[in-house]
């Protein structure tokens, strides 16, 4: 017989928290923007994707047969996430609810985007970071200007 209770929800108004131990270490991790949304991305040092829909207390890998580079949330739309592999993209308009493999054009734009240029190409900057500068472009105290 099981505690009716154990499933239950928090009282108003009462903190709550669950903890995750993932495997590996965490190199990015981003909510939706999307206010209504409690949706978070989670792209581990193993190259595994995963995701909440609930704001951290449950996790869920995402396609576990692929190898994720990097994500990338849109600009302007605050439901829509782009996810980069070593051999495809997948692209969501939900907050990550349904995840779409991208038409081949779409694949090409992201996967340029997501290499890093050439070392010759990095300055360092002020702070000792080292920023990616193209060819033709100076840093500037707000960032790199052609």
């Amino acid at each position: 017989m099981s505690d009716a209770c154990s499933q239950a929800q928090p009282a108003p108004a009462e903190i709550i928290h669950q903890i995750h131990n993932f495997k590996h270490q965490i190199v990015q991790h981003a909510y939706f923007k999307n206010l209504k949304a409690k949706t978070i991305l989670v792209l581990l040092m193993d190259h595994t994707m995963w995701q909440s829909n609930n704001e951290g207390y449950s996790w869920t890998q995402i396609h576990p047969e692929h190898h994720f580079l990097v994500f990338y949330h849109h600009k302007y739309s605050d439901d829509r996430a782009y996810l980069i592999t070593d051999t495809n993209t997948f692209y969501a308009t939900d907050t990550g609810q349904t995840w779409n493999p991208a038409r081949a054009r779409l694949q090409k734009y992201l996967r340029s985007a997501s290499h890093p240029l050439p070392p010759e190409h990095r300055q360092p900057h002020l702070d000792g970071q080292q920023r990616l500068l193209g060819p033709g472009m100076k840093l500037s105290c707000r960032g790199p200007v052609l």
